[in-house]
């Protein structure tokens, strides 16, 4: 097994977009070939296998999923519901295209964001002339809104992992809120919706601490669990066997990014290692930053690519004898 690296999804903008903006995406096409190079000069002669990403620069997740679904009027959060949620058009089709076109058809990770975010009361609101199967549903629950995004979301899946030429290898569902109390049944069945119509692999990435929902994570049809290692350690009773029953491998978000400091190679390595003892080399997929690094300062955000890079090259003969 070969160890995979790859970014959570976002990257910051081309130095010529500061601060971080909504973007067309014709705007956005410096910024995707910008990260893609960022990417490429990481692993630049080194046998790293890399999985790249379009470093999402049009908007924040939400935002460029909600300009692209009919049913939600808005220019940023939170959209207002306007008529049933529906897919249309492609979203993120013209960003792929230009990623791939970019690092020449090597591997790409298309970046979905869940449902569960997507109808979070901060992202999306309901007003007197939404329909009135949505405001008429539990308010906290929210079930019929959710499941409808989930399904639109699941079109666009659908659409991107049949495109054989842009050489999508995995889709990665992004749900930060499963960790902040969300529906666990609610979420998993909105996460199945989208999983199923995948034609490749699914990650499902989760922020924050899933001490209190591994049980609930392991349950739901994903390939991959994409979670933070410091809070991994906290969960006592994950063992490589579980793992393996569950169908399941780790994706270990090992760099923080919500601040300039960054861990030394030798601790990442010590880290790193330790997972593979704990649960398994061949139950760990890959390593990524614990979160996207929209609002990082570049250089800083290079030196992570540089150092995820680096790490996974120093314990390649770990993971290559899983």
């Amino acid at each position: 097994m070969s160890l995979i690296v790859t970014l959570t999804g976002s990257y910051p903008p081309h130095p010529d977009i500061d601060p971080p903006r909504s973007l067309t995406i014709e705007e956005a096409e410096p910024s995707i070939r910008f990260a893609v190079e960022q990417q490429q000069q990481a692993v630049s002669g080194r046998p790293v296998n890399w999985l790249y990403v379009s470093g999402q620069p049009q908007d924040d997740i939400v935002s460029i999923y909600a300009k692209g679904l009919d049913g939600l009027k808005g220019e940023h959060l939170p959209f207002k519901v306007v008529s049933e949620i529906k897919h249309t058009t492609p979203i993120a089709l013209r960003e792929l295209e230009i990623a791939h076109q970019a690092i020449d058809g090597k591997p790409l990770k298309a970046h979905i964001t869940g449902a569960m975010l997507m109808a979070e009361h901060n992202s999306i609101e309901l007003t007197e002339n939404s329909p009135v199967l949505y405001r008429n549903d539990d308010p906290d629950l929210r079930r019929h809104l959710i499941i409808d995004i989930a399904n639109a979301l699941a079109e666009e899946t659908r659409l991107l992992t049949n495109n054989s030429s842009l050489n999508i290898q995995y889709v990665q569902i992004d749900e930060p809120p499963l960790t902040a109390g969300a529906d666990s049944t609610l979420a998993k069945e909105a996460i199945e919706i989208i999983a199923k119509a995948s034609k490749v692999p699914v990650i499902l990435h989760v922020c924050g601490d899933i001490s209190p929902i591994m049980n609930q994570l392991l349950d739901i049809q994903v390939d991959i669990l994409n979670v933070e290692g410091q809070h991994l350690t906290r969960v006592r009773d994950l063992t490589p066997q579980l793992l393996r029953d569950h169908g399941k491998k780790l994706a270990i978000g090992c760099l923080p990014v919500n601040a300039n400091e960054i861990p030394t190679e030798r601790q990442l390595e010590r880290d790193l290692l330790r997972m593979a003892d704990r649960y398994g080399a061949e139950n760990i997929w890959g390593i990524t930053p614990n979160c996207g690094m929209r609002w990082s300062d570049r250089d800083v955000a290079r030196l992570r690519l540089d150092r995820l890079a680096n790490v996974a090259l120093k314990v390649a003969s770990r993971f290559e004898q899983a």
